[in-house]
């Protein structure tokens, strides 16, 4: 003999006779929230990661100045001066978004000591010094030179004081 089984189980869940479910307004709801705080996440990462691209620029800038001066304090002469008198290492920019590390040695062009270097998309340099000079054996600079690195509506400041004291 057979037994009947479909007697003893109920029609309906007891979950959804309850009302312990979700509805599909409260998903729709829960899920507007999580994409608005994920794109609030997104967005802040962004802003970080731009903000870090003005700092890394201002960071390679201030180690590239300090090459230059550290040359100028050994009196690093290039073999390209030939005779000619070292009279320090300078850091120039070619325009707004990059420069480049040269030796001056008496009236002859300057050979390259370190190749051009350009600043990260959406970096430039704002301020009107376009040439930082180092002379040798720790002789500072001409006078106090400011540079001012603007990007994603921020600025960093780089101070090069008479003395050659960076900052």
């Amino acid at each position: 003999m057979k037994k009947d089984c479909s007697k003893n189980l109920p029609l309906k869940s007891p979950l959804l006779s309850s009302g312990l479910g979700f509805t599909v307004v409260e998903l729709l709801i829960i899920l507007s929230l999580i994409a608005l705080l994920f794109a609030l996440g997104v967005s802040q990462y962004n802003r970080f990661n731009r903000s870090q691209a003005l700092v890394k620029a201002k960071g390679e800038l201030v180690s590239n100045l300090r090459l230059a001066q550290g040359k100028s304090l050994a009196g690093e002469k290039p073999n390209q001066c030939g005779d000619e008198a070292l009279l320090g290492h300078q850091l120039e920019f070619t325009n707004n978004q990059s420069y480049k590390i040269v030796a001056v040695c008496g009236s002859e062009p300057y050979p390259e000591v370190k190749q051009t270097v350009t600043f990260p998309e959406g970096v430039i340099k704002t301020s009107a010094e376009n040439i930082v000079f180092f002379k040798i054996l720790s002789q500072g600079v001409e006078s106090e030179v400011t540079i001012t690195l603007s990007g994603f509506g921020e600025t960093r400041d780089i101070i090069i004081t008479a003395a050659g004291e960076i900052k």
